[in-house]
C-alpha cells in the first residue's frame, strides 16, 4: 500500500533519499547544483540549477500531499503521487539515466 506524502514540514527521510539520488547524479555534471528550502507556508521544494546558463532546470515541490515537477525550460509541469515518481520525472527531463 502506498503511503501518503506528509502534510507539511521538511522533506521526510524517505523523500530525502530521492533528493540524494538526484544530487548524486548532478555531482557528475560540474555546473549543476541542487538547492532545497520551504515556502512561507511550509511546503518543501527543491531545484536543480544550471550555473552556466543561469537558470532553473527542474523544480520539485510537495503541495497538498502530492508532488509537482516543473521543467521551466520545456514549459512542462506534472503532478505525481510519490516522490520516487517525481525523481524519475526529473531524471527523464535532465536526460540522466536512472541512478541507483
Amino acid at each position: 500500500m502506498r503511503q501518503l506524502a506528509p502534510k507539511a514540514g521538511d522533506w521526510s527521510e524517505a523523500e530525502q533519499v530521492g533528493i540524494e539520488r538526484l544530487r548524486a547524479a548532478c555531482r557528475t555534471v560540474n555546473h549543476l547544483e541542487i538547492d532545497c528550502d520551504r515556502t512561507d507556508v511550509g511546503d518543501p521544494w527543491c531545484i536543480v540549477y544550471d550555473r552556466h546558463q543561469n537558470r532553473i532546470l527542474i523544480h520539485i515541490a510537495r503541495i497538498d500531499r502530492r508532488y509537482v515537477v516543473v521543467c521551466p525550460v520545456n514549459k512542462r509541469s506534472r503532478r505525481t503521487a510519490t516522490m520516487d515518481a517525481a525523481i524519475d520525472l526529473a531524471f527523464a527531463e535532465l536526460r540522466f539515466s536512472r541512478a541507483p
